[in-house]
């Protein structure tokens, strides 16, 4: 039961940043060939990995894993590590390319002297 209380408050919390991520492009959308359009499709992509690493904490490894029982992860590892590592690329993209737009559009609005 303790691990509920880790794993059920990651699972909702991706729950909540997938809904989050979902407004952002229905609002990016406006503009679907954007920067911040691709931007936005980024960050759901990357909490739709995060919703899916989180709902892996809830399938246990098979007994026919070939770990000892002590040595058993709780959850289903690769079902767990793998989205979380692709999901935080697509953060970390997302964050360049935001970090770009910025710079470029703080840069069209500084008047030259």
């Amino acid at each position: 039961h303790a691990q509920l209380w880790c794993y059920v408050p990651c699972f909702a919390g991706s729950v909540c940043f997938v809904f989050a991520s979902a407004v952002f492009v229905a609002e990016a959308s406006v503009e679907p060939r954007s920067l911040g359009a691709s931007i936005a499709r980024l960050n759901l992509a990357g909490s739709a990995l995060f919703l899916l690493a989180s709902a892996g904490y809830f399938l246990a490894e098979p007994p026919s894993s070939p770990l000892p029982a002590q040595a058993r992860f709780p959850a289903s590892e690769g079902l767990v590590r793998l989205p979380f590592a692709v999901g935080s690329a697509c953060f970390l993209v997302s964050a360049l390319l935001a970090l770009a737009e910025l710079l470029v559009v703080d840069a069209e609005r500084t008047p030259e002297r």
